[in-house]
């Protein structure tokens, strides 16, 4: 396999990959469970699609609709007595033979500071909860002044990049919990990563191609390391890497000496003392105070 065709197979992996929409991380959408360290991201359960909403009609019997949107508002329409500049994540409708659904309140704003936990019931469901206040006032006392919702992510593998809502309560007073079945919910649950997928193709190709350029170099009648394909240029490559590992390594330990002795060459300067015989001048063996006198110096004491 030529290296040009490598070049292309693995631009053509690139231009797919940027082509895969991941799903970003919202802001307030995550959250990482200090005691395990899990990270938790519901953003791609949110719903974009005006009208499509999570709804549960509740039992027979009941009188209430519960509409509900996971980390983005809720888009139905909702004349109820809602707190300006909120986000809405869910609505509680009155059923009306006469009139139709009839919205009563916002449960929860997006927006508000939520809470998240994990829990476990008595019943064995576990899984993550975020709780959401800032939701429509005039809740009697000893209520709240506004309502809150309480989103509980049950674990459930089937329900993949998926959520079932399956139940919604008012526990008491202004208080709600809506329940929703999720693989997210899950401690196993791992979501796919296109950049785990392009390093998977990156890796997978690099094999295909070393065992294809093999094959074809031990035909030729290569042995050894010789049968790795472009064995030269990679031994150039470690060659050059260390090279250039050891070059800078010199260069810090010559740094580290000049910043410890003040000399970048790693000498050590050696003071002179004077001879107090000479009154600090040196003195000169006999020969070379001979010589000094054969040429005309007076002076025999440097």
């Amino acid at each position: 396999m030529p290296v040009a065709t490598l070049s292309f197979v693995v631009c053509f992996m690139v231009i797919f990959v940027s082509g895969v929409e991941e799903t970003g991380v919202n802001e307030g959408c995550t959250w990482k469970d200090p005691e395990t360290g899990k990270l938790y991201d519901i953003s791609s359960l949110t719903r974009t699609v005006v009208g499509d909403e999570y709804v549960f009609n509740g039992d027979k019997g009941e009188n209430f609709i519960y509409k509900a949107n996971i980390c983005g508002r809720v888009t139905s329409k909702c004349n109820a007595d809602i707190p300006p500049g909120s986000t809405p994540v869910a609505f509680a409708y009155q059923k009306n033979k006469v009139f139709g659904d009839i919205c009563i309140a916002s449960l929860g704003d997006l927006m508000s500071a939520a809470t998240w936990s994990t829990f476990r019931d008595r019943l064995g469901k576990k899984g993550f909860q975020v709780r959401y206040t800032g939701g429509s006032g005039g809740c009697p006392p000893p209520a709240p002044p506004a309502r809150s919702v309480t989103y509980k992510f049950v674990c459930d593998s089937s329900a993949r990049d998926k959520a079932i809502l399956f139940n919604a309560v008012e526990d008491s007073s202004c208080q709600y919990t809506l329940e929703f079945k999720t693989a997210i919910a899950c401690r196993s649950f791992r979501r796919f990563s296109a950049t785990g997928f392009f390093f998977f193709l990156l890796f997978f190709s690099t094999c295909i191609y070393c065992f294809v350029e093999g094959s074809e170099n031990m035909q030729k009648g290569a042995t050894g390391v010789n049968i790795i394909p472009h064995y030269d240029s990679i031994s150039l490559f470690f060659g050059l890497a260390v090279e250039g590992l050891s070059f800078t390594k010199e260069l810090l330990i010559n740094l580290y000496i000049k910043l410890t002795t003040g000399n970048a060459y790693g000498y050590t300067s050696i003071p002179q003392q004077a001879d107090n015989t000479t009154s600090g001048k040196v003195k000169l063996p006999k020969n070379v105070k001979s010589t000094a006198k054969k040429y005309g110096s007076g002076n025999t004491n440097l």
